[in-house]
């Protein structure tokens, strides 16, 4: 979930009880029963009672689940330094957005790598 979510990062879940909607956008803790594999990754569509899960730096989804198979909603990021993540509803979507079509994966992802390593090259050479 890099750059969003990071090693070392504090994540807050909230169990996911019956009346709980959950939307475009939410990350969430999914379980894939048949690799017996748990992971976090973000809701990218909602289709009828199916989500469409796909991590923020993969390049294909990981598939349609059942709200069965979904275990918790993210709902706090703290970063090791203890400062709060941006978190709100309509910037998940627009995460959402944009990993569905592929953009933030293929265009914004590697262009901000390749910025981020240009100004490390300016402050080391001075």
């Amino acid at each position: 979930m890099a750059p969003f979510i990071r090693n070392g990062n504090t994540l807050t879940i909230k169990l996911l009880g019956n009346r709980d909607v959950l939307k475009t956008g939410d990350i969430v803790v999914v379980k894939q029963t048949d690799k017996e594999k748990i992971f976090v990754h973000r809701i990218i569509q909602v289709k009828k009672d199916q989500y469409l899960i796909k991590g923020d730096n993969k390049t294909r989804n990981d598939g349609l689940f059942s709200k069965e198979s979904i275990l918790g909603l993210i709902t706090e990021i703290k970063r090791d330094s203890g400062d709060n993540a941006y978190y709100s509803p309509w910037y998940n979507r627009v995460i959402a957005f944009l990993s569905r079509t592929r953009t933030l994966n293929g265009i914004i992802l590697p262009w901000s790598r390749l910025l981020k390593q240009q100004v490390w090259e300016r402050k080391k050479n001075g």
